[in-house]
């Protein structure tokens, strides 16, 4: 297992090693793989702040409805007469507070390439998975999309594609690209940021 401290700090190897076997999974049922890092917040406003779902069921909430919405998706283009392929969501997240307390999500997306090459924008009816992911947290929040679509941030080249059945010559491609994912996500696995005060998890992913 790499050693990523001296980037960031002490870090939970668990947190590394259930990160390490969801991405496995998700390779071994989907040779080609799109890798996606997002962040949920949560609103700045004190009115929309008391308004918003924020109790610790949220993040649940949130991956819930992005399966509804992958598979409403994946219907729809079999309807419309489009070649579609199977789409199992699996997903990493952690929960963290910025140096002002505020509660906020970062999480890892894991899904078939086949099915979505790149999150894309996320404009109210642009049908992308970005979008779909923002929906998904927003209507989490039980707040209003697009309206409060600002709370979900894509970071700057943070989707990754692996792809396993690769020619032999592009090993090092491969590896490549693993190790980038690998340090993008340890940052997910820091001790600083994380509490355990109230009592709630501060790492989830998907079980299967």
């Amino acid at each position: 297992m790499e050693d990523y401290s001296g980037c960031y700090g002490d870090l939970r190897k668990e947190y590394l090693k259930r990160t390490a076997e969801s991405i496995s999974k998700a390779q071994q049922e989907y040779p080609r793989l799109l890798a996606v890092r997002v962040d949920f917040r949560l609103p700045m406003s004190k009115e929309k702040l008391e308004k918003a779902r924020v109790d610790s069921s949220v993040i649940t909430r949130c991956m819930k409805s992005l399966k509804e919405r992958i598979k409403a998706d994946l219907k729809r283009k079999k309807k419309a007469g489009k070649r579609t392929y199977p789409c199992r969501l699996r997903y990493v997240w952690v929960r963290e507070f910025s140096l002002e307390g505020k509660k906020h999500y970062h999480a890892l997306l894991l899904l078939n390439k086949d099915v979505y090459f790149h999150p894309g924008g996320f404009n109210k009816d642009s049908g992308t998975l970005a979008s779909m992911i923002a929906g998904s947290w927003v209507n989490a929040l039980g707040l209003s999309y697009p309206a409060d679509r600002c709370l979900v941030h894509f970071p700057r080249n943070g989707y990754y594609h692996l792809n396993s059945k690769r020619e032999k010559e592009l090993i090092t491609s491969i590896n490549t690209h693993m190790d980038a994912l690998k340090f993008r996500t340890a940052y997910m696995a820091k001790v600083a940021t994380k509490s355990n005060e109230d009592g709630e998890r501060n790492f989830g992913c998907s079980q299967n």
